[in-house]
């Protein structure tokens, strides 16, 4: 497995470790697997749409840094925190069922184009 060459300057762009970066590309690309299939894998469209998904991660993480900034001081911190675990919770669930969908969906449209093309 490979990493993009411009990861280091991402995760510096970013604000984060290069460790934490490669953990995201691995995301990434675990993402893409699930996305395309054995045959259109190691394709150009695979890795732009596995490195897409390493920029919203990334840029995820910009704007949870920036929305701790934007915060009022008198906001207890307990409520930021409750606030940001709601946030997360509720953009992993979406992304679980947008992942569930299209490879469900995935299967579904293999499938018809198998029946259409015998």
């Amino acid at each position: 497995m490979h990493n993009p060459k411009i990861l280091s300057w991402l995760s510096k762009r970013a604000g984060i470790s290069e460790e934490q970066a490669h953990c995201l590309w691995l995301r990434a690309v675990r993402r893409a697997e699930l996305y395309f299939d054995e045959t259109e894998r190691a394709t150009p469209a695979y890795w732009q749409f596995a490195l897409r998904e390493l920029r919203t991660a990334l840029d995820q993480i910009g704007r949870q840094h920036q929305w701790h900034h934007d915060v009022p001081a008198h906001v207890p911190q307990w409520l930021t925190e409750v606030a940001e675990w709601q946030a997360n919770y509720l953009m992993n669930s979406m992304l679980i069922w947008r992942n569930v969908t299209l490879a469900s969906s995935r299967a579904w449209a293999n499938a018809w184009q198998q029946s259409r093309a015998a």
